[in-house]
């Protein structure tokens, strides 16, 4: 193993051992965790678990984090803490067909397509890569593996930076995706409100 010496000069060296906070949560008792607690993430005692705090990304697409067989809307992933069954469930959305159109795949759609008009999967929009709020970083040309929950130190140097711009960062998603960072809902309305998007 590295010394902490060479892991801060290194920006490829991985860090492991830390599948808690990649996934945006803290180890401590379930006590006093006011978020959602995730199991098989810490060492220690059966009290000891990972305490995610309430994340905004489902609430601001109108959604509520809960078990998927309780949701009689439209379940969209990767926006709840916890477990593959605590997902997003966004009610029922009437703004599509009220304008008589189908909330679909955009690859199937035959007419004409008219983003922010359906809830639910990434298939039924556009990425956020495609907006240009979310981008992939490599390190020294490398590109962080997917899911592993291990990150290279150089993209663990740029989160703060990012996290200060109202920025998320992909190590936190339940699979993690380290190299992945997005602007968050909030900033995009911030930069609307001041004019600096051409909308």
């Amino acid at each position: 193993m590295a010394s902490p010496a060479t892991a801060a000069r290194d920006p490829l060296y991985l860090l492991s051992g830390a599948r808690c906070p990649n996934k945006g949560g803290a180890c401590g008792d379930v006590a006093s965790c006011s978020g959602t607690v995730v199991s098989n993430l810490c060492p220690g005692g059966k009290t000891n678990k990972c305490c995610i705090p309430a994340d905004s990304r489902c609430p601001d697409k109108g959604g509520a984090c809960r078990d998927v067989s309780s949701c009689s809307g439209t379940v969209v992933s990767n926006l709840c803490p916890g477990g593959k069954t605590n997902k997003c469930c966004i009610p029922t959305d009437r703004r599509c067909p009220d304008k008589g159109g189908a909330c679909g795949n955009v690859a199937s759609c035959t007419g004409t397509v008219v983003s922010n008009l359906c809830p639910g999967e990434a298939s039924n929009n556009y990425s956020n890569h495609s907006w240009g709020t979310a981008i992939d970083i490599q390190v020294a040309g490398r590109t962080d593996a997917m899911g592993d929950d291990a990150v290279y130190a150089g993209l663990a140097a740029l989160y703060p930076h990012f996290e200060a711009e109202g920025w998320y960062w992909g190590a936190g998603f339940r699979r993690e995706d380290a190299m992945h960072f997005e602007v968050s809902d909030e900033r995009v309305r911030e930069w609307a409100a001041a004019g600096l998007l051409d909308m």
